[in-house]
């Protein structure tokens, strides 16, 4: 006796297509984490946490960030951050005139500065000694110059987050301030 087979049934295509649009799902979502998570975990790599001693050296001159802001970078330009994040600070090495270094970067960060966005410019001595040179920008940024004319500075450009005014953080710029040394 033979046995007869039979044809199996086809297979619905369904599963198939389920199986490449899951699998699709699935790559999207790595992608979109690998876009948002890696970068942001790459530049935390090298953060640490300042200790109130430890000078870093930008250009000619060396600061001392405040204990407990939270530091990144290094050699040519740091940026640091207050312990609740509210305030961010990029610290580079700046040549020149102190208004002169202002407005070139006034200008390549802003464009055509206007007058009613940009306080005007304002010029005051350290208990260091050194002199700063600062203008706001709106009611969330500010930037600086410190040092002395000829030794060495370093231009801040320092910004708030969330919407939070930079009055709130005025100390904290102050003890950042008083931590620069030419």
């Amino acid at each position: 006796m033979t046995e007869q087979r039979r044809a199996p049934f086809p297979r619905p295509p369904w599963d198939r297509v389920i199986a490449w649009v899951a699998a699709a799902g699935v790559f999207a979502f790595l992608v979109v984490v690998g876009v948002t998570v890696v970068p942001s975990a790459l530049a935390e790599r090298d953060a640490m946490v300042a200790d109130g001693v430890r000078a870093h050296a930008i250009g000619g001159v060396e600061i001392v960030v405040p204990q407990g802001w939270v530091v990144t970078g290094g050699g040519d330009g740091l940026v640091v951050r207050t312990p609740d994040g509210g305030l961010s600070v990029r610290i580079d090495a700046a040549d020149g005139d102190a208004r002169t270094v202002l407005q070139e970067r006034l200008t390549a960060d802003l464009g055509t500065v206007p007058s009613a966005t940009v306080g005007p410019f304002r010029s005051e001595a350290l208990a260091s000694g050194l002199q700063v040179v600062h203008a706001d920008v709106g009611e969330r940024d500010l930037y600086a110059v410190v040092g002395r004319a000829g030794d060495g500075a370093v231009l801040l450009t320092a910004t708030t987050a969330d919407g939070r005014a930079l009055q709130t953080y005025r100390a904290a710029l102050g003890l950042l301030l008083d931590g620069v040394r030419a």
